[in-house]
Order: C-alpha cells, then sequence, then structure tokens
C-alpha cells in the first residue's frame, strides 16, 4: 500500500487513477489491476485511535473525487468504525460468555462484601443446586465452612486488592452438606473510573488429587508400619527359636502374636503327620487372655472342603472379611478373619487363624503378608521343635526300654513282672494307661491279666476278655496280625464304648508280645491325646514287646505257679530266645 496511507491512517485514501497515481506503489497497482480496479476509495475504521478495520470501494473506470463525496466517505467511514467496534465487542462478549458458561470449572462473581452476582452452570452443579437457581439470591459464605468463608473474605480479598489476586486452597460445602476440597483463585474488578466492584473467583474441584495424595500418604504409612511390623517379627522369631518346649513355643507365640504384632484373637492349630486331625495348642479368647486349648481336637475329615481349598490356595491362606466370629460354637460378632497354613516345604503341619472381634480394627492391606510370614516363622520353629523333642523322646523311650529290660530280669514272678512292667511303662512313657492281656491256653481269648496303677489293677479284677477273632478289637488284631496297630481316634472309631475307669483314652496302640513264634499276649498302651502315636512308638513298643515277652517266657519257666499261662507254650521257646536277659 501507499506511503501515504501508512504515515495517515486516520484520512481516507482516494485514487482517481491507478495508473499514474503516485501515491501508490507498483505492487499495489499491480493488484489493483489484476482485480479491474481503475479507481479507489480506501477507508481506515477507527475508534479513538484505535483500528477496527479497513473499507475499500473500487471502480473499473476513472473517477475524479469531489469534496462533497470525500465528506460523505469520512462520515461512512466512523459510523461503520462504529458498527464494527460494536458487532466485535458483542461477539467478544458472547464469545466470552460462552467460555464462562461452558467452561468445567467453578466460575463465579460476587460483591466486595460476599453477595452472588454470577456462578456459571458449572460451579451451581458442584454445589449441588439447579442449573436456574436464582444466583441474587446466594450468600458467598454459605459456599464454604464458616473458618474458609472468612478466610476468602477477610484475608483473600483484602489480598487480591493490594496484590492483584490471590489462591489457597479452601472447602466448598454443598446444598446437600457434602464436603468438597477446591482450589481458589480470586480477582478484583474494577470500573471505568478504576474503582474496585467486585471480585471473581475461579474454584476447581481437587477432590481428586487429595484422594491421592491421601492415598499415598496412606501407602507410606502402611509400608512404614509393615516395615515396623517385620523388625517387630525379627525379634520375636530370635525370642522363640530359644525356647524349650513346643508347648513353650506355642504358648510364647500367642502372647507376642497379641501383644507385640496386635493381632485381636489368635490361635494355632497342629495337624497330625497322617493328616486325619488336628489339635489345639493355646490361643486368645474374646477378652484377649490367653487361654490353653490343648485338649481341643478336630477330625480333618469335618474341615476336608476348608482343608483343601487354603492348601491349593496360591498363597496357603484363606482371608474372609464380614463374617460371623464364634467363641466356641456360638456367634460372638462379626469381622475379618485370616488363616495361614504352617507349612514345612510341601507338607502342612497346622495353621494359625487370626480375626478382629476384640477391637474391630479393620484389615489393614499388609495384614494377611505379615500372617503368612508370623505362620512361616512358627512353621519353622516348630519343625525344630519337633525334631528335636523326637530325638529326645526316642532316647529317653530307648533308655526305659533298656531299664525295664535290665527290671525284668531280676523279678522271679510273673504277676510281679508284669506289674512292674505294666507301672513303669505307663510312667516313663507318659502314658494314660498300660495293661496287659495274656492269650488263653486254648488260643481264644485274651484276658486282661494286669494294668497299671490302681484302675489297672481293678481292670484285670473284672477278669475281662476279649475273643481272639472278635474283629473291632485293637488289642485281638494285634494279636491275630502278630504287628502293632494303632487307632489314633478310639472316639471315631465304629462300636468304641469307653471303659468307665479310662473315661479319657483317646489313642490306643496295641503291641503283640512274642516269644520266638510264639504269642504270648498284647501289651496295649494309651493316651489321652488324639493322635499320639505314630510309627516311631511301634518301633519302640515293638522292641520292649519283645523284651517283656522273652521275661514273661523266662520267668514262667522257672515260676511253679502260672495259673493264668501256658505251660505248654512257655516251654518251647528255644534257648537262643533267652539269651539277652542272661
Amino acid at each position: 500500500m501507499s506511503k501515504l496511507w501508512l504515515s495517515d491512517a486516520d484520512n481516507p485514501l482516494f485514487i482517481s487513477d491507478i495508473e499514474v497515481d503516485e501515491q501508490v506503489d507498483a505492487t499495489t497497482k499491480m493488484l489493483y489491476k489484476q482485480g479491474g480496479t481503475i479507481a479507489s476509495a480506501i477507508l481506515p475504521l477507527t475508534v479513538a485511535g484505535r483500528w477496527v478495520g479497513l473499507a475499500s470501494i473500487s471502480w473499473d473506470t476513472q473517477r475524479e473525487f469531489m469534496a462533497q463525496e470525500k465528506r460523505v466517505y469520512r462520515a461512512i467511514m466512523g459510523q461503520l468504525a462504529s458498527v464494527v467496534d460494536r458487532t466485535r465487542q458483542f461477539e467478544r462478549g458472547e464469545l466470552l460468555s460462552s467460555i464462562v458458561d461452558n467452561h468445567p470449572d467453578f466460575i463465579g462473581v460476587s460483591t466486595l462484601e460476599g453477595k452472588a452476582l454470577y456462578v456459571n452452570p458449572s460451579g451451581l452443579k458442584l454445589l449441588g443446586y439447579a442449573p436456574d437457581q436464582e444466583v441474587s439470591e446466594m450468600d458467598v459464605a454459605n459456599f464454604y465452612t464458616p473458618t474458609d468463608a472468612q478466610r476468602l473474605l477477610q484475608e483473600g480479598v483484602p489480598t487480591a486488592m493490594q496484590s492483584g489476586g490471590w489462591a489457597d486452597e479452601l472447602t466448598f460445602i454443598t446444598a446437600s452438606g457434602a464436603v468438597i476440597p477446591v482450589e481458589e483463585t480470586i480477582g478484583i474488578n474494577y470500573d471505568v473510573d478504576n474503582h474496585a466492584t467486585s471480585f471473581s473467583m475461579t474454584v476447581r474441584d481437587i477432590s481428586e488429587r487429595k484422594a491421592a495424595e491421601e492415598a499415598i500418604r496412606t501407602s507410606q504409612q502402611l509400608a512404614l508400619s509393615f516395615q515396623e511390623k517385620l523388625t517387630v517379627l525379627q525379634e520375636i522369631t530370635t525370642e522363640l527359636s530359644q525356647l524349650e518346649t513346643l508347648n513353650d513355643l506355642t504358648r510364647k507365640a500367642i502372647e507376642m502374636g497379641h501383644g507385640r504384632l496386635s493381632f485381636d484373637r489368635l490361635s494355632i492349630w497342629l495337624f497330625d503327620e497322617q493328616l486325619t486331625a488336628m489339635r489345639g495348642t493355646f490361643g486368645t479368647n474374646s477378652e484377649g487372655a490367653i487361654i490353653d486349648e490343648t485338649d481341643l481336637f478336630h477330625p480333618m475329615s469335618e474341615y476336608e472342603e476348608w482343608f483343601t481349598n487354603i492348601l491349593h490356595s496360591r498363597e496357603r491362606r484363606v482371608v474372609r472379611e464380614s463374617i460371623d466370629l464364634y467363641e466356641g460354637y456360638d456367634v460372638a460378632g462379626q469381622g475379618w478373619h485370616v488363616t495361614a497354613l504352617l507349612m514345612q516345604e510341601d507338607r502342612p503341619l497346622g495353621y494359625v487363624a487370626v480375626d478382629n472381634l476384640l477391637n474391630q480394627r479393620p484389615l489393614q492391606p499388609f495384614e494377611p503378608d505379615l500372617i503368612t510370614l508370623f505362620a512361616n516363622t512358627i512353621a519353622s520353629l516348630v519343625v525344630n521343635k519337633q525334631v528335636q523333642q523326637a530325638v529326645s523322646k526316642q532316647a529317653q523311650e530307648l533308655q526305659t526300654v533298656a531299664d525295664l529290660s535290665r527290671i525284668a530280669t531280676t523279678i522271679l514272678d510273673v504277676n510281679e513282672l508284669l506289674q512292674q512292667v505294666c507301672d513303669l511303662t505307663k510312667e516313663r512313657f507318659n502314658l494314660y494307661h498300660t495293661h496287659i492281656y495274656l492269650l488263653s491256653d486254648d488260643e481264644q481269648n485274651l484276658t486282661l491279666t494286669t494294668g497299671a496303677g490302681e484302675v489297672g489293677r481293678q481292670m484285670a479284677a473284672e477278669g475281662r476278655q476279649i475273643p481272639l477273632r472278635q474283629k473291632q478289637s485293637l488289642v485281638a488284631r494285634a494279636a491275630r496280625l502278630r504287628e502293632g496297630v494303632i487307632t489314633h481316634d478310639v472316639q471315631a472309631e465304629p462300636g468304641f464304648l469307653p471303659h468307665p475307669l479310662l473315661p479319657k483314652t483317646r489313642s490306643e496302640l496295641a503291641m503283640p508280645l512274642i516269644a520266638g513264634e510264639q504269642v504270648l499276649g498284647v501289651l496295649d498302651i494309651q493316651a489321652s491325646e488324639a493322635n499320639y502315636f505314630t510309627d516311631t512308638d511301634i518301633n519302640i513298643q515293638s522292641t520292649l514287646a519283645a523284651q517283656i515277652a522273652t521275661a514273661i517266657q523266662i520267668t514262667a519257666s522257672t515260676t511253679p505257679h502260672r495259673n493264668f499261662m501256658r505251660a505248654s507254650h512257655c516251654w518251647k521257646t528255644s534257648m537262643d530266645a533267652r539269651v539277652p536277659f542272661r
């Protein structure tokens, strides 16, 4: 465009002939000629020295612009500039209104005193109001908690007036009373005389951000708590490893789990080697006191589905929430319950059970893992204690066998021999009861001849007999099979009837007394605990039974009074059977 045009933007430019007009440069001439323009009136549109646009009127012939015509164009130029300016302002206003109305955040305007002038639809929605809510009836202070409303009006607005703005995190209260954390920025609005008239509010819901921050804090706190518990568990492991017996171990484990790991109620149960039964050790009751549960016993068959599920679970544990919690057989409350197996590699040894009956504390995310680690610790220590006790028990029992053999060589009376054997066997092997059956001369019946203690004497006086062919008799079966037989739980046996003098019998081992090839009777030992006897006990008792049988035969052969022995059998034994006692 012409240099004159650029330097005099307030005045229109009139070009009568584009070819000869010196105000127009070559480039502009070329552009005009391409459009067929010969003459032109170019009208700058300005308002108060501010450009709003440009109007151009073109002719395809030469034209002389008269003074009157130029005045008309100047008048048109001013009017057109005003129209363009108002149109643009209106469009900008419409655009701004559309932006504000459709903005996803809360945008509002309030008087400096806190009376709402405008709240956009997103703001009304955030506050829980209908889209057509009358804003002028609102008091901005009601949008916030009392403390934050005071901060906004007494701190936020004055600060914004001094520094141009203010931002902080506040708390909204919705129409329904819900609490929403928000991030708010306010600015002051001024009139043409630069007087503050109102303040604008831009508010963003930061609930998700706050929830994420809280989740991070909670996660960090849980991680710290878990690490602290792991440190405590290491200390517990060290202390438990120093205990002497399995009972001491399980009792102390319950005490420390409850007191130092903050487990509400817990108990430890152990399985037998055959996985046919489980027995209690120690636990805590509904008052948090430690209780002895060693007398509790359950057949595994009653919990077959539970055992299968937990054994085949990936973590070897079961976590249940919002379930009934029991004290004995009665529902004591509701809460969560975690069961974790005690494992030695792939062999289940028992389980630890933990619940929250006492304090109703929610299950922490790390607690199932902590309980599993606690169970693993107990399992490792139980295995060590079982091995130690088994070795110690076997050594003691072998010594007992040797002692009984030595005692037997010094007793010449069969009755006295059998009584001493029963009494000492019960005492040394820590049994509930011991008695001996002898086979009758006709090999048809087994007679209870001798028993340990006063109970044994009373039972012997009853003259109790068991037919050798009685199928359900453990004693008769041992004699028929000529080998040791175990019943892990006599109460589970069909047709079992406890003897009135032995009401606590739970497990039983019957071992035939064989001298040479001859069955002389049966050594019957009983325990008050289910699953008490193992294959190791059969080996020990078979050695003892052989020694007893030989001693009986030797003693009987030298005693004139053998009214309960079969003489023909006693003297048939070879001298080789007597060598260990000579």
